[in-house]
């Protein structure tokens, strides 16, 4: 039987509690509280508890019913329990209620998101606060490589007992998590002098690279811990303290008068992997320290590194993603996001870190030549894995030289099941690239792009597969860039309202700027007060540090065209101060979301030109400007501003943009 472990908000609740909630939620009826997004496993069913709660007026005046809606590609069970999809939740005149939410192992193949909402209010009720919460899910199916569940246990299966000390020793039990499992208790008229060790069989692992050891315990009555040792050099018969072994660092059930079982979490165990690795439980009591009584059960051996174990947000690379490897100042170094598996006996050269780049700046090259004899299968992934969860698409850019021609095929790749366990036992989609990277040995620096479709926590990987120690391509890889954001959907409006005053050079959350290398930083574009309506962006490079202006304003992210024929974009803007300053409206489907706007593919907005106002004319002029060339793709929008400096410049402010399609 699995027991369930509550495990959210248990500390938080109870400072909550003692708050003033209409300090909590501000004229709100009910509200889920603490309005976080959580994450959570399927590993062993756990439960996790929601909270909502009423202000102290609803509270004190009756009965409140919500109804909550739930929607998850995943099975989970709730108590209260589900209805379709709501959950019928009833106040009775408190001021807090709660839904126990299980996570039920095996769900799907997967990590996916669950989202409860407020869907409708009763009795009561008057109003709805913050009405939703999002608990994001781990699946935990990386099939084992090693499983001892001690099922149908007989002399204790593949595990073997040696007592050292007493007369008790390990048994096989009826009374495991499920089923049958291994058992020792020191205590017979007392607790008894023991020391008692269950070892396990030789266990091959080598060659699994990372891997990580497993099992669930559960304890009665009082007493010392088991230890939980691995060795690497135990014949396999005998007294084990002949060996040399190490204690790893497990969890153990601390219920000792609940039958609860805990489980020990993911150890590493990658120092460890020989062809015949051994495992041990030691067990001691003694009349002083007591006599306990253990249970062990389900121990598994995985290939799943124990970093990447856990809630699914731990690793997330920052938003946007940009590695540039100029941290990377060791030669043949493997670079600090990423991680090299080779999947052939030739694992010499492959992906290294040297002064290759862009502009001889650090990059990665890779190749097979010289070195051991064979072909070569080498693959560089990335340590953190890519949300796109909420989005449509996320793109992957990088720039890519052939130096050399030769042997040897360079993919992109993405996964959406890797665990850092080896590329062998993951599934992965190859990136439509071919097309677009340089001749073999070109010997020049090209941009590669491709988007990656949403709605999943992706891992990305670099693939050199072909060449040999006799024969062999040689590619140069930097600037790798992953952008994460979708913009909006259309029609889109942005008035800048709130942007900020006069002066500030503030730039809206939904816009960045980028002030082109070796042009002025100080300047450029900025809130201001002296928009059509209120707030707009003003573009100027007067006054500051010398030099002249190429300051950019990018959209956030990208705006999906996707299914459109027809794009139309509107703005206005005006024309002040006599001076230099040209305003170019640019779009782009390869800009990965941050670096040099001038490394990717740009299309300008040729019609904007000739709409704009005259120089000093102090006049807001509507600009209508067809961008239907972009249809059909997911595309940046960027407002270019040049020519102006530091002793003479004009100034643009642009307002009230509208972006509509059809």
């Amino acid at each position: 039987m699995r027991n369930i472990i509550i495990t959210l908000f248990i500390v938080t609740l109870a400072g909550i509690t003692a708050c003033n909630r209409d300090d909590i939620f501000e004229g709100a009826a009910v509200s889920f509280y603490p309005t976080v997004i959580e994450k959570g496993s399927e590993e062993d069913g756990i439960t996790y508890l929601l909270t909502l709660g009423t202000s102290d007026f609803i509270a004190s005046s009756g009965q409140a019913v919500v109804q909550v809606s739930m929607t998850s590609e995943g099975a989970l069970t709730t108590v209260p329990p589900m209805e379709g999809n709501k959950i019928t939740v009833e106040f009775n005149g408190n001021d807090e209620a709660t839904i126990l939410v299980t996570v039920d192992n095996d769900a799907v193949p997967d990590d996916y998101t669950a989202t409860f909402r407020i869907a409708s209010v009763g009795g009561e009720v008057v109003g709805i606060g913050r009405d939703k919460f999002t608990l994001f899910v781990k699946d935990r199916d990386v099939a084992p490589v090693y499983v001892e569940d001690f099922n149908d246990c007989v002399d204790m299966n593949s595990f073997t007992a040696y007592s050292v000390s007493g007369a008790q020793g390990w048994a096989c039990t009826n009374f495991g998590r499920e089923g049958t499992a291994a058992r020792m208790n020191g205590f017979s008229g007392g607790a008894q002098e023991n020391e008692d060790w269950l070892i396990s069989e030789a266990i091959d692992l080598e060659g699994l690279g990372t891997a990580s050891v497993r099992f669930v315990s559960d304890k009665a009555f009082t007493g010392p811990d088991p230890e939980f040792k691995v060795s690497t050099d135990y014949s396999g018969t005998g007294d084990p303290s002949d060996a040399t072994w190490v204690t790893l660092d497990a969890d153990y059930d601390t219920q000792s008068g609940n039958d609860t079982w805990t489980t020990s979490g993911n150890l590493d165990i990658s120092d460890y992997l020989t062809d015949a690795t051994y495992f041990a439980f030691v067990y001691t009591s003694s009349a002083v320290d007591g006599a306990a009584q253990w249970t062990i059960d389900d121990f598994e051996i995985s290939i799943f590194h124990p970093n990447a174990s856990g809630g699914g947000t731990d690793n997330v690379a920052e938003l946007p993603f940009l590695d540039d490897f100029e941290g990377c100042a060791t030669d043949y170094n493997t670079p600090g996001n990423w991680a090299e598996w080779f999947l052939t006996s030739k694992n010499d050269n492959g992906f290294g870190c040297r002064q290759f780049g862009v502009d001889d700046s650090r990059g990665v090259r890779v190749t097979a030549f010289n070195g051991e004899e064979g072909e070569i299968d080498t693959w560089l992934i990335s340590n953190n894995k890519f949300d796109l969860r909420e989005l449509t698409s996320g793109t992957l850019s990088f720039d890519v030289r052939s130096a050399t021609a030769g042997d040897g095929t360079l993919t992109a790749l993405y996964s959406t099941n890797y665990f850092r366990e080896g590329p062998a036992l993951a599934t992965w989609t190859e990136l439509d690239i071919t097309d677009q990277l340089p001749a073999k040995g070109s010997n020049s620096f090209v941009k590669v792009g491709a988007d990656i479709p949403g709605g999943s926590l992706v891992y990305v990987a670099f693939r050199f597969a072909g060449g040999s120690e006799s024969n062999s391509a040689y590619y140069d890889i930097d600037n790798i860039a992953f952008d994460m954001f979708e913009f909006g959907t259309l029609p889109f409006t942005e008035n800048f309202t709130g942007c900020g005053d006069a002066g500030t050079y503030n730039i809206p959350e939904n816009w960045f700027e980028v002030n082109v290398p070796g042009t002025k930083t100080d300047r450029g574009w900025g809130c201001n007060d002296f928009g059509r309506t209120g707030s707009g962006m003003r573009a100027s490079a007067y006054g500051g540090s010398d030099g002249s202006d190429n300051a950019w304003l990018i959209s956030g992210g990208k705006f999906n065209l996707t299914g459109l024929t027809n794009v139309t974009l509107k703005f206005w803007v005006e024309d002040r101060f006599v001076g230099p300053g040209t305003l170019t409206v640019k779009w782009s489907a390869n800009y990965p979301g941050t670096g040099n706007p001038l490394d990717y593919t740009w299309t300008t907005l040729s019609d904007v030109t000739a709409q704009l106002p005259a120089n000093d004319s102090k006049v807001f002029t509507e600009i209508t400007s067809n961008m239907s060339a972009a249809a059909g793709q997911q595309v940046y929008l960027a407002f270019q501003y040049t020519d102006g400096t530091n002793i003479s410049a004009g100034a643009f402010t642009i307002d009230d943009i509208q972006l509509t399609g059809n």
